[in-house]
């Protein structure tokens, strides 16, 4: 979900000191473990964007400590594929619907809204309440 978020900007970079909008994502549903380590490719983007707006030298330097999450098991790796098998599809099919059925605005319907919030609870609860337990989070390593 996409959330809108007053911050303050960085003192070295503006001399703004007015609170901006900025976008931000949430989640409906509390996670079990609220600060999952990263994927390469998230990480990344952060450090690039980090370092592409001359973002502080020390905040930059906070980021390089962010360890990043690797698969070390073969177990946690078929949990992994097993549920991409299982719910990839079916998100695929929520993307198609959300891409042929949106209005002009953007917007898509509302049936297939609550859809989309249905089937992500669901399959973020199935994480939770099996494949997590069984082969293991998949967030941390």
């Amino acid at each position: 979900m996409e959330l809108d978020v007053a911050v303050k900007p960085l003192k070295d970079l503006t001399t703004e000191t007015k609170s901006i909008m900025c976008k931000s994502l949430g989640t409906r549903v509390p996670r079990e473990n609220p600060h999952p380590q990263p994927s390469a490719r998230y990480i990344s983007l952060i450090r690039n964007g980090a370092s592409d707006h001359d973002f502080p030298f020390e905040y930059r330097k906070y980021l390089d400590t962010i360890s990043i999450y690797k698969v070390k098991s073969f177990k946690t790796e078929t949990g992994r594929i097993l549920f991409l098998l299982l719910w990839l599809p079916i998100v695929v099919f929520i993307f198609g619907l959300m891409a042929t059925t949106k209005r002009k605005n953007g917007e898509m319907p509302e049936w297939l809204r609550r859809l989309q919030r249905m089937t992500f609870s669901a399959m973020w609860s199935i994480h939770d309440k099996y494949f997590s337990r069984i082969f293991g989070r998949g967030d941390i390593s």
